[in-house]
């Protein structure tokens, strides 16, 4: 054991210091991002209206016949177009042929620096919309956004007029405000800190650390969430009046130019098409009005025009004033620009869901870790008290009473320290009452000695089996869109995108066996070590690959480090725990295994939208790497926990063998392969297939993004881990095992029937499968009736409502089938536990079956999600068959 000193305290409060100074920065990251998303899709606006605006006038030139070379106005707009938005670059029309016709850069920009740099960048299109009068290209490059508008006269397109905005400039607003929240997630780092050392060198009482760390941490989580909800607001603000300012501007400049000319305002045609026209290609805007003395002139509103313009209740507004050299009587020419007051809070509440996401997904990073934390304090902060040493009564108990431990040897050194005392102060009577008190309510644990306790080692083990999962689960909400977008890349079907999948759940079966004797005659430490190294192996390839087979390969790897693990965890907590304590060992599991699947699935589709694939798979990778770190220095071995060297259990055969032995005998036991095919199969098939492969998929293709199907999967995950948690406490007792397994796969069948009916308005004519038609009949009625109720504008909350269904009805089986399995006749005659162990086994088929089937069942359907339809009529119909033909019971309690 690590001898205790203050400083060794603030060196195992490392973990948490990191995990906090990690959120922050994920928080950080996310916020900029989705302020970056936001900005931007205003600044393209911005850009866009200004494209169209000076198309409008080159167009109304290039309807009269006149050549492309011959239009005179090019120098004068280019002027009002930089003077109107300093951030455009370069403003340029070339002809139909590619050739430059004309080009202004802004001043600082030499043309020629211009562009050499303009040809060597490359530009991709990521967005292709209606404009005004026509399409408009949006494309970037590293440094820079181009718009570009297609010129057409009477004969055809002749032209294109392009405008370049440099991202530098685009971005400054939000650079800057979310270097200010920069400047506070450190800040609150180092206040976390500074509340770590100074707790730990002048308090450091055990009993008040974990509130003091979670309180620092809240406060810390608290204050950055809102300094990102501010930047966000800031941002989104910013991006609409900026783009309104540019608008008014430049619209500002157009007329001033026409009214220089001594045009008189009844003469002037075509105005109130623009102002429509604008208005539409920019639907943030409520109006735009051009007012003369304060009476609305033109007005996107006709009943507004030729009334004294007022501005509407909730409407933020700018005004641009024209000025006329030639303004003899003084008038006062206005361009007035609304947009909503409620733009900028729209634009955070739109980002609301995004931040519950990662507050659910923190809040549960933070809870393995800080408690992990405080596990490590918990255990390296006992330290013996020196009995030799010349020091105070007071100073004595408050050393003892310190770490939360006290030994038989120090109990008894400080009883006789008390009976040579023969009087007390007032401060030693309350330090004596404090101790005693500590000792009656069990805050200070009474031991032989120091060494580990089992229930320590697996709470420093949760952190690690969290991070194994939350790795894998990252890739969760896409990965099934990438995997088929590869198999069409290979010229594979949808089937084909079904085999990595497969091959996943395949070799996390196939390693048990040979893993599980590893674990029993070797290091199960170093075998968990081995599975953070296969997964790592794993998480490359798919970094690295950009191909079907190298995928398919690193995906094998995974499915392996995932087997090796949960062998090896599964030994490690059979080998520390005491008889009668392998509950607390279950608990680990469940509460490693829910939290990181949430917190992967959260965070992975989050990061999705904002980096490409292959780098989530390395920062995956780097994470794992940490985790191996922490498995290493701070996870205690077998021998460290039980005090004696491991046990190699070569001289008798091991429970793997006796699987394996056993599994042709248990396949002729008709109640067994009931439970397994009709319950324990069929709920495998419905997570792997259904949930984890073909809902993103789908999803996908009704136009969800990864954020919103790692929302979807979280809430399958969520309600499944709540009713596993209320079921566990009522089946065993209450002998209702059958019936609730019956209950759980009817509820699951019934919600995956309607999950697929949900959005399907075409009729399937086809007989690939018998009454395939006759479902999508239901189906179409199903949406009918949906529509009937007004529903049907909710689809996409019902379709979260029934996989949180599906969630919960799968959470109804898992300890009931745990009892049923124990209390068969099977297991009176073969041993329960060989039983169980046989049957969890065999139940890991279930997902290797479930892509596959389930592809291909949306094949033959033509990737409808009737197919989720017939997966759950099959469900259905195996509960209620399981329910007729079953016979064994689970006792009722006595």
């Amino acid at each position: 054991m690590i001898k205790n000193t203050k400083l060794s305290n603030i060196f195992y409060s490392i973990p948490m210091i990191i995990i906090t100074v990690l959120t922050l920065l994920l928080m950080l990251y996310v916020g900029y991002n989705e302020g970056k998303l936001k900005h931007i899709k205003f600044q393209r606006s911005k850009l866009a209206t200004q494209v169209g605006l000076v198309a409008h006038t080159m167009d109304n030139y290039l309807k009269t016949g006149f050549p492309l070379k011959q239009f005179s106005g090019f120098h004068s707009i280019s002027e009002m177009l930089f003077h109107s938005d300093p951030t455009i670059e370069n403003f340029r029309v070339i002809d139909d042929q590619g050739s430059l016709i004309f080009s202004k850069v802004r001043e600082g920009i030499t043309a020629a620096e211009f562009e050499e740099d303009l040809r060597a960048s490359n530009y991709k299109v990521n967005l292709r919309e209606k404009g005004v009068n026509g399409d408009i290209v949006i494309e970037e490059s590293k440094k820079r956004h181009q718009v570009t508008k297609t010129l057409r006269n009477k004969s055809g397109v002749v032209g294109y007029l392009s405008i370049y905005a440099p991202k530098k400039d685009l971005m400054a607003f939000v650079n800057q405000q979310y270097l200010n929240v920069l400047y506070i997630s450190a800040g609150l780092s180092l206040f976390f800190l500074i509340v770590v050392i100074i707790y730990e060198l002048w308090i450091g009482k055990k009993e008040f650390r974990q509130k003091v760390t979670q309180t620092a941490y809240i406060i810390c989580f608290s204050v950055m969430t809102v300094a990102t909800g501010v930047a966000i607001f800031n941002v989104g603000k910013n991006g609409v009046m900026t783009s309104t300012r540019a608008l008014s501007a430049s619209m500002a400049q157009r007329l001033s130019a026409v009214l220089e000319l001594g045009i008189e305002l009844e003469n002037l045609s075509g105005i109130e098409e623009a102002f429509l026209k604008y208005k539409q290609s920019n639907p943030e805007i409520n109006s735009i009005a051009f007012t003369v003395d304060g009476i609305s002139i033109f007005h996107t509103d006709p009943a507004k025009i030729g009334t004294l313009y007022e501005t509407g209740e909730g409407n933020l507004e700018h005004t641009n004033k024209l000025i006329l050299k030639n303004n003899r009587q003084n008038k006062k020419f206005n361009i007035v620009v609304t947009v909503p007051s409620t733009i900028a809070t729209d634009a955070l509440l739109s980002s609301s869901k995004t931040f519950i996401v990662l507050f659910i997904a923190c809040c549960l990073i933070a809870w393995i870790f800080l408690n992990a934390g405080k596990t490590l304090l918990y255990v390296f902060s006992k330290d013996s008290v020196d009995m030799g040493a010349d020091v105070s009564l007071i100073e004595l108990i408050d050393d003892i009473c310190d770490d939360g431990f006290v030994t038989k040897e120090e109990k008894t050194y400080l009883e006789q320290r008390i009976a040579e005392h023969k009087t007390f102060t007032r401060k030693e009577r309350q330090h004596l009452s404090h101790y005693y008190k500590l000792i009656k309510t069990g805050k200070l644990i009474e031991t032989e000695s120091l060494d580990l306790g089992f229930k320590t080692g697996l709470e420093l083990i949760k952190p690690a089996y969290f991070l194994i999962i939350f790795i894998n689960a990252l890739s969760a909400p896409f990965l099934p869109q990438l995997v088929n977008e590869f198999a069409l890349k290979s010229n594979f079907s949808l089937a084909s995108a079904s085999l990595p999948f497969s091959i996943y759940y395949l070799l996390l079966a196939l390693v048990l066996i040979p893993a599980g004797q590893y674990a029993e005659r070797g290091n199960r430490k170093s075998l968990m070590i081995r599975a953070f190294i296969a997964e790592i192996i794993g998480l490359s390839l798919v970094a690295i690959s950009d191909g079907y087979w190298l995928l398919t390969l690193g995906r094998a790897f995974s499915g392996a480090g995932q087997g090796f693990f949960l062998i090896g965890l599964n030994s490690y907590i059979s080998a520390v725990s005491p008889k009668g304590e392998q509950s607390i060992g279950h608990r680990i599991k469940v509460i490693g295994r829910n939290t990181g699947l949430i917190a992967g699935i959260a965070i992975g589709g989050l990061l999705y939208s904002y980096m490409s694939y292959d780098k989530i798979f390395i920062l995956a990778s780097i994470i794992s790497l940490a985790a191996v770190v922490y498995f290493y220095t701070f996870v205690p071995t077998v021998e460290e926990i039980s005090g004696t060297p491991a046990q190699k259990e070569s001289s008798k055969e091991s429970i793997f063998q006796d699987i394996y032995s056993n599994i042709p005998f248990l396949l002729q036991d008709r109640d067994f392969i009931k439970t397994l095919m009709g319950i324990g199969m069929i709920s495998k098939i419905s997570t792997a297939g259904v949930i984890m492969f073909a809902l993103p998929l789908l999803l996908s293709q009704k136009g969800f993004n990864t954020g919103d199907i790692a929302l979807a999967l979280m809430f399958y995950y969520i309600s499944r881990m709540i009713s596993d948690g209320i079921i566990s406490k009522i089946v065993d007792p209450s002998g209702i095992a059958r019936w609730m397994l019956t209950l759980g796969t009817f509820i699951a069948g019934s919600a995956t029937l309607f999950l697929g009916f949900i959005g399907v308005t075409e009729i399937i004519e086809q007989t690939a499968i018998p009454g395939i038609t006759f479902i999508s009949h239901l189906a179409v009625n199903f949406n009918h009736f949906l529509a009937g109720l007004g529903l049907s504008q909710f689809n996409n909350y019902l379709m979260l409502f029934f996989i949180a269904v599906i969630g919960f009805s799968q959470g109804l089986l898992v300890t009931p089938t745990t009892a049923y399995i124990k209390n068969s006749t099977i297991a009176k005659k073969r041993g329960v536990e060989i039983v169980s162990n046989s049957y969890l086994f065999l139940e890991k088929l279930g997902p290797v079956v479930g892509p596959p089937l389930i592809a291909f069942l949306i094949f033959i359907n033509n990737d409808s999600t009737i197919a989720i339809s017939i997966f759950g009529i099959i469900t259905i119909f195996s509960g209620l068959l399981f329910a007729v033909t079953s016979t064994a019971k689970v006792p009722a309690a006595a």
